[in-house]
C-alpha cells in the first residue's frame, strides 16, 4: 500500500471527554458544499481543537450518472435555432466522509451514503441545421440534485458532512433525422462537387485497455522506491463523437473528438519495497468499476493535396481522465499484509485512483484514397503534459486522500480505414494508442514532505465508426461555377 516512511513511524496523541466533543463540532462544520462534476473532495486541517490541533477532515462525493428529461422551446432563424430547455434531473450520488482526530486516543470516524436523487435542470443552447437530416448543437445546463447529510452513527459523537450536488454542464451533439427530416433553406443542402467548406462528423464505439501506474519514492532518501501501484489491463467501453471542418481554398482545418465510458474489469497490483517494508510485498485487488473520459481538439494546415493524397500538420490540446476502483486484497508475493486473516474480501473497496491529464499536441496527419476506401494515419508528440489526481486508501483514513501532481510528456498514434457507402455516408474501423508520463511528480502525505512520484498512463484499443460528410455548410459559396442551361 502506498505509504510514506514518516507516516509508518508516527504515533497518535490527544485528549478525551469534553475536548473530543469540541473537536467533533469543529469538524462537522467543515462541509463539502458546491461540489460539482463526476467526483470531487475537500480535505482540510482542523484548526485549534485543543489536543486535536493536528486533526484532519475529508469529505467527497461522486456523481455516477445523470439523466435528464427535458423539453425545449426557442426561436428559429433560417438554419439556426436558439432555445431554452428545462426539466427533471435524476442522478446516482455517493458521499463519503472521514475524520481523523489525532488526539490521546486517535479516534477515527467515517460514513458513506449512496442514493438516487431527483432534482431539476435548466439551460439553453444553439442548434444549426446543415441539411434536412443533419444538425449540430451546443448547450449549457445547470443541474441541482439537492443536499444530503452523512453521519457516522457508530459512536456517541454525531460527526459527518453535508454535501450539495449541483453543477454546470456543456454538451455538444450531432443529430441525424430519419425520414423526410426538417425543412431548411435550400442553401443549407450540400452542393455537388467540392465546396469552400468541407465537413465530416460521426460517432464511434471505442473498446480499450490500459490504465495508470505510479511509483512512489521516499521523501527523505533520494532514489529509494517505497511502493508502486499498477492499475493493469483496465478494460473500458466508451462512446465517442468526432468532427472535422476544412476550409478548402486555404487548407486550414479544425478537428477533434470527445468520448466517455465505463471501466468493467482489470487488476490492481500494490507493491511495497524494502527497506520500508520487509520483506517485499505484492498484493492483488480486482478492478470492478470506474470510468474514463477523453478528448482532443486541433487546428491545422493541409500542406500537400495531390491525386487523392493529403498531408498536414496540427497543434492542439488533449485531455484524459481515468478513475479505477480496486476491491479486496489478496497476497500474491512476499509479506503478510493481505495474507491469511489479513485478506480483504472483494466486496470491500480498498483503493481508488482518480488521475487527470492535460497535454499540448503537435502532430502530422495524412490520408490516401483508393476509390471508395480511405486510409488515414495520425501521430502526435505531447511536449507539455500536466497531471493532477487523488489516491484514496479507503481502509487507511489517516492518508485518505493523497493529492498528486506532476509534469512530463507523451505521444499519440491513430490509424483509420474507412469505406464510402454513399458519397455522404461512410463506415470504418481504426486503432488508437496514447501514453503520458511525468518526470517531476509528487504525492503529499499528511504531516510529511512531498514524496517524489513518477506517474504513467497508457491506453490502446480499437473502434468502429460511422460518419456523414457535407461538401458545403452554407457558410460560403460553392467553388463550383454556375452553369446556365436552356430548357426547351
Amino acid at each position: 500500500m502506498a505509504r510514506s516512511s514518516r507516516v509508518a513511524r508516527s504515533a497518535t496523541t490527544g485528549c478525551s471527554g469534553r475536548t473530543c466533543s469540541l473537536a467533533a463540532r469543529r469538524i462537522i462544520n467543515s462541509p463539502a458544499s458546491g461540489i460539482t462534476g463526476p467526483a470531487k473532495g475537500l480535505s482540510r486541517p482542523s484548526a485549534g481543537g485543543g489536543g486535536y490541533r493536528f486533526s484532519t477532515a475529508h469529505a467527497g462525493q461522486r456523481l455516477d450518472n445523470l439523466t435528464t428529461l427535458r423539453g425545449k422551446a426557442g426561436l428559429a432563424a433560417g438554419q439556426t435555432l436558439v432555445y431554452a430547455t428545462g426539466g427533471l434531473a435524476v442522478g446516482n450520488v455517493r458521499v463519503d466522509t472521514t475524520q481523523t482526530l489525532r488526539g490521546l486516543f486517535g479516534p477515527r470516524f467515517g460514513a458513506r451514503r449512496g442514493d438516487i436523487r431527483l432534482g431539476y435542470v435548466v439551460g439553453g443552447g444553439v442548434e444549426y441545421a446543415f441539411s434536412q437530416h443533419l444538425s449540430a448543437k451546443i448547450e449549457g445546463l445547470y443541474y441541482d440534485l439537492g443536499s444530503r447529510a452523512v453521519f457516522d452513527d457508530t459512536t456517541r459523537y454525531r460527526i459527518g458532512t453535508r454535501a450539495t450536488t449541483d453543477g454546470f454542464l456543456t454538451r455538444v451533439g450531432l443529430n441525424y433525422r430519419f425520414g423526410d427530416g426538417v425543412q431548411v433553406p435550400r442553401f443549407a443542402v450540400a452542393s455537388a462537387g467540392a465546396g469552400i467548406w468541407g465537413f465530416e462528423g460521426g460517432l464511434r464505439y471505442f473498446y480499450s485497455s490500459g490504465g495508470p501506474r505510479y511509483t512512489l519514492g521516499d521523501p527523505y532518501t533520494r532514489g529509494q522506491v517505497n511502493s508502486r501501484l499498477t492499475y493493469q489491463n483496465t478494460e473500458a467501453h466508451a462512446g465517442e463523437s468526432f468532427a472535422r471542418i476544412d476550409h478548402n481554398p486555404t487548407g486550414l482545418f479544425a478537428k477533434g473528438f470527445l468520448g466517455s465510458g465505463g471501466t468493467t474489469s482489470g487488476h490492481l497490483y500494490d507493491e511495497d519495497f524494502p527497506p520500508l517494508e520487509i520483506p517485499y510485498s505484492k498484493t492483488l485487488s480486482p478492478i470492478k468499476d470506474g470510468d474514463i473520459s477523453y478528448g482532443a481538439i486541433d487546428l491545422g494546415y493541409t500542406a500537400l493535396r495531390r491525386d487523392g493524397f493529403s498531408l498536414g500538420g496540427f497543434v492542439g490540446y488533449q485531455y484524459d481522465a481515468e478513475l479505477a476502483n480496486g476491491y479486496g486484497c489478496t497476497q500474491v508475493a512476499g509479506g503478510d499484509i493481505c495474507a491469511g486473516r489479513g485478506a480483504v474480501p472483494d466486496t470491500i473497496k480498498v483503493l481508488t485512483e482518480n488521475l487527470r491529464w492535460n497535454a499540448l499536441r503537435i502532430g502530422l496527419i495524412g490520408a490516401a484514397r483508393f476509390d471508395r476506401f480511405k486510409v488515414s494515419l495520425e501521430g502526435a508528440y505531447l511536449p507539455v503534459v500536466a497531471a493532477t489526481g487523488v489516491d484514496r486508501h479507503w481502509l487507511r483514513p489517516i492518508i485518505n486522500p493523497l493529492p498528486q501532481r506532476g509534469n512530463g510528456d507523451g505521444y499519440f498514434a491513430e490509424g483509420i480505414l474507412s469505406y464510402d457507402l454513399t458519397p455522404a455516408v461512410s463506415v470504418g474501423v481504426g486503432g488508437r494508442y496514447w501514453r503520458m508520463q511525468t518526470g517531476s511528480g509528487r504525492t503529499k502525505f499528511p504531516f510529511n514532505p512531498v514524496s517524489p512520484t513518477k506517474f504513467e498512463t497508457d491506453r490502446y484499443g480499437a473502434f468502429a465508426q460511422i460518419s456523414y460528410k457535407l461538401s458545403d455548410l452554407g457558410l460560403g459559396g460553392s467553388d463550383v461555377p454556375s452553369v446556365l442551361v436552356r430548357k426547351n
